[in-house]
């Protein structure tokens, strides 16, 4: 009995529109394959699925995909198991391969359903698998995939997970926004890393005190380096006022040993940490933190940064040819991350964190004496099987930085740490061949002019 079966040619009118999607055969074999009807398997699709069924043995499986529009080709490059993007969006689409017993688990086997039921199902079936495979390789072309409409296979999953959350239908390209509820009160430590400028402290302690809101907090002030007279009379005014506790380590130049320090002074279940200059922009940032930290349990949260010359993007970072983390550029944003939230390896900038998330990972790893820290810890927590989260939700503002020399040390750690996500892919991204390809170039044009067989 093969494993799979190829496409029925057999049409039904009036079923079979641009948002159906069909079997690849019914339930009469050990997997069965469900893609989007207007659209086709590429050659050797079946074979990298059976080898990829035959490796793994997972009941659940998906594959990257592109779209034809006209003369055009776009790969859609996919994440691996991303339960915080899924939630926004369908990103596993076509081709998606499920095992017989994970179908009869969930009691359905239909031979055709629209949209909305297809993403039910996809959601349905990611929650209950024992384990999920991303196959990297572009498999299946069809048309654009239709965006579901209802919110009722986002809201059951949330109930599935014990989120306290309802859906509604965002205004970025159909995704879904998810607006959750408070479970519990909790204090938020603010670190706020000093660097000498009072004027830059000063307007990151207001912007952080102007979108607090209701939620408790404390300000934790890590001043190393060599302390001026300016600085010490802000930060003595600091504590006079009981605005912040100011936490000094004179001649300390280590930022990651800084802030592991502030934090242990900390008292809060979470924990905020920031640089001076680095302005809070979102009415309630501390409790949109709270809300995604509370109900997605993710390792490392990260806004929105709005740079010196306002342009927004997310806290999300990729690594260059030299091992670096940078920025995730605007060409570089992948279909299942753009304009909402969704779950990341590595973040940068302000990050929130659970004091038992921080504890649990040693803190900062403060070989990184200058720089990265927070990008580590993003990463050691990815590792360790927590899921970092992006949102949009929360914004910060760039308005002064503290430009350091990279030094050799933080050069080879960077390379010791994050050569592995720029060599074999980064699992909430892509690990895609022609997506490393295509990012490798300084241009990011690799991947123009060539077909879609390519991408495989």
């Amino acid at each position: 009995m093969p494993l799979l079966y190829t496409l029925r040619k057999k049409r039904h009118p009036n079923s079979m529109d641009a948002a159906s999607f069909q079997w690849l055969d019914t339930v009469c074999g050990p997997y069965a394959l469900l893609c989007q009807t207007e659209g086709m398997l590429l050659p050797g699709a079946e074979t990298i699925l059976c080898g990829a069924v035959r490796e793994t043995g997972a009941p659940l499986l998906y594959a990257d995909a592109a779209i034809r529009t006209g003369k055009d080709e776009l790969p859609l490059y996919k994440p691996d198991f991303a339960p915080d993007t899924l939630l926004r969006q369908n990103y596993v689409g076509s081709p998606l391969l499920l095992s017989k017993t994970l179908l009869l688990s969930l009691g359905c086997a239909p031979e055709r359903m629209n949209a909305d039921e297809q993403f039910a199902l996809t959601l349905r079936a990611m929650l209950n698998a024992a384990q999920t495979v991303h196959v990297p390789h572009v498999l299946f072309a069809g048309g654009p995939p239709p965006a579901p409409r209802s919110v009722h296979p986002v809201e059951t999953a949330l109930l599935r997970l014990g989120r306290l959350g309802i859906a509604a239908l965002g205004d970025v390209n159909d995704r879904f926004a998810i607006r959750y509820a408070l479970e519990r009160k909790a204090r938020v430590s603010v670190i706020v890393r000093s660097y000498g400028d009072p004027n830059a402290l000063r307007r990151t302690l207001e912007s952080v005190e102007l979108c607090a809101g209701e939620t408790e907090y404390e300000t934790i002030v890590a001043a190393g380096g060599i302390i001026q007279s300016a600085a010490e009379q802000y930060y003595r005014a600091l504590e006079r006022h009981g605005a912040a506790r100011v936490v000094r380590c004179p001649g300390e130049e280590n930022d990651a040993r800084l802030k592991n320090i502030a934090a242990g002074c900390a008292s809060g279940a979470y924990l905020l940490v920031m640089d001076a200059g680095t302005v809070a922009k979102t009415p309630n940032t501390l409790l949109q933190f709270l809300l995604e930290a509370q109900n997605s349990g993710a390792g490392v949260i990260a806004g929105w940064v709005e740079d010196e010359r306002g342009l927004r993007h997310s806290g999300e970072l990729t690594v260059d040819a030299q091992d670096i983390p940078r920025p995730v550029r605007a060409e570089e944003e992948t279909f299942a991350n753009a304009g909402c939230t969704h779950n990341a390896t590595l973040l940068g900038g302000a990050i929130f964190v659970s004091a038992e998330a921080f504890g649990a990972a040693g803190g900062f790893d403060e070989t990184f004496d200058s720089c990265w820290c927070e990008t580590a810890l993003s990463l050691t927590l990815a590792r360790r099987g927590r899921r970092n989260v992006v949102t949009p939700d929360v914004c910060f503002q760039k308005t002064s930085a503290v430009v350091r020399p990279l030094s050799r040390r933080n050069r080879e750690r960077c390379g010791d740490m994050f050569r592995a996500l720029r060599v074999q892919g980064d699992p909430m991204r892509s690990q895609n061949p022609a997506y490393l390809a295509a990012i490798r170039s300084k241009t990011g044009d690799a991947e123009k002019g060539q077909k879609i067989e390519n991408y495989a």
